[in-house]
């Protein structure tokens, strides 16, 4: 059963990034979509730069605070779940091709 969800799941997150790609390709385009790059409110380019210079903050403040050791050993509390869990499955995947 737990193998079918996951599949469900799989199945699932492709098909939700499938649509948001095209819906991506369709508001760059200005096709199929109701609301595309070029429709919107017109402001003045001060107003637009502070904005994005926010924008672009937030995101650099973000992704600096998370990459330093001490956030990643707060988020991760065994270390390395990630490689630890991927060596689990590839060495699954060597017995599996052993037999």
């Amino acid at each position: 059963m737990g193998a079918f969800i996951a599949f469900l799941y799989g199945i699932t997150s492709y098909l939700v990034f499938f649509v948001t790609f095209l819906y991506a390709i369709g508001f760059v385009t200005g096709v199929a979509v109701p609301k595309n790059i070029d429709t919107g409110t017109v402001v003045p380019a001060s107003e637009a730069l502070v904005i994005n210079l926010l924008l672009m903050s937030i995101f650099a403040i973000q992704h600096s605070v998370m990459a330093r050791r001490q956030f990643k050993q707060w988020w991760t509390p065994r270390g390395a779940a990630v490689p630890a869990a991927a060596g689990a499955a590839q060495a699954k995947v060597d017995r599996q091709l052993k037999h």
